[in-house]
């Protein structure tokens, strides 16, 4: 039998004992050579969720079954191929046809039955809901942080420095360079003409090499610059020093429904 084995971990679970690389290879290596198996190739997907099948190597095991030359598919848990209902079922029915095999290493699983496909469904239905229910999870407390006053993870917007306590310090030479970019705006400027213009001028992004159009949209989009601070649902006026008052603000968003009439 030529079996393709198929490892991976996702960022969030690097660490986690039993899940790593090598961990999950020398497991399979030797469920193969415990059953007499030909490992004609090995998947090593590393730092990519289950959520969906955009990995790149679960694109190139799919390209490989069409080949012909896969007759099992081995990996050491359900959850390590997908996590999503949905494309389990999809990956079922390439399986089914391209006569390949799937199996797990620490689970019992038959897809060669209905009763077989029927359980592996269901099983991965309760996947899909654990990772669900932990985004909810995840997404509850960091609205909870923002009620007790700290800072969700990620880096400070540009003009602004927040600390893990969500005290906000302004960065001068940022914040005026904000202050242009909507005064640039309000006379006339796009946002392509405004970006070269601070290239022109030798300003420098705090991340990327220079300015352009998107950056400029995004500074010029976003109400933080007059104290409003949101992650999702989440709106909290008031938290923070503004870089601009909110006539210049609103006055900018007149301005940008002005120009896409």
């Amino acid at each position: 039998m030529k079996v393709a084995i198929y490892v991976r971990v996702s960022t969030d679970e690097q660490a986690k004992e039993g899940f790593s690389i090598p961990a999950q290879r020398e497991r399979l290596r030797a469920f193969c050579a415990s059953q007499g198996w030909e490992i004609v190739q090995e998947y090593i997907e590393e730092g990519w969720s289950a959520k969906d099948l955009e990995r790149p190597q679960m694109r190139q095991l799919l390209k490989d079954i069409k080949k012909g030359n896969i007759d099992i598919i081995l990996v050491y848990r359900l959850d390590r191929l997908t996590r999503s209902v949905l494309d389990l079922y999809l990956l079922l029915q390439t399986f089914e046809k391209y006569n390949v095999a799937f199996r797990s290493a620490t689970e019992v699983y038959d897809t060669s039955t209905a009763m077989g496909r029927l359980f592996i469904t269901l099983v991965a239905a309760l996947a899909q809901w654990e990772r669900e229910n932990l985004a909810e999870r995840v997404k509850f407390g960091i609205e909870q942080m923002i009620d007790e006053g700290k800072k969700p993870g990620g880096h400070s917007p540009y003009g602004y420095k927040f600390d893990k306590d969500f005290n906000c310090t302004i960065v001068e030479e940022e914040a005026k360079t904000v202050q242009m970019i909507y005064r640039l705006y309000c006379d006339g400027y796009g946002y392509r003409g405004i970006a070269d213009r601070l290239n022109e001028l030798g300003i420098k992004p705090r991340i990327a090499k220079e300015w352009n159009h998107n950056s400029i949209r995004d500074i010029l989009m976003n109400d933080i610059y007059i104290g409003t601070y949101r992650w999702g649902n989440k709106v909290v006026q008031n938290n923070h020093p503004p870089i601009i008052s909110e006539t210049l603000f609103k006055k900018a968003q007149k301005e940008k429904r002005k120009k896409k009439r």
